[in-house]
């Protein structure tokens, strides 16, 4: 009677680890897509974060080409010339 008792819940014991294997392959298989989706994200963000300084740069040397030309045109309605 032990002994098939003992049989049983050695049986049931790896069925349950069989389970437990299934469910961590699971958990592992999600967690690399998570990683790569994740990774996908940080590429994406630091491509924009590029993109957006390079636009701030620009923006930048813009305004100051502006305010050269409202300047250059400042002197010249001073000087009659516009």
């Amino acid at each position: 009677m032990a002994k098939q008792e003992s049989e049983r819940k050695r049986k049931q014991a790896e069925q349950t680890l069989a389970e437990l294997n299934i469910k961590l392959a699971e958990i592992d298989r999600v967690k690399a897509e998570q990683t790569e989706k994740a990774s996908k994200a940080t590429t994406e963000l630091e491509t924009l974060t590029s993109q957006l300084e390079a636009a701030d740069t620009k923006n930048i040397q813009l305004g100051q080409k502006v305010s050269t030309l409202e300047a250059q045109l400042a002197d010249s309605q001073v000087l009659g010339i516009a």
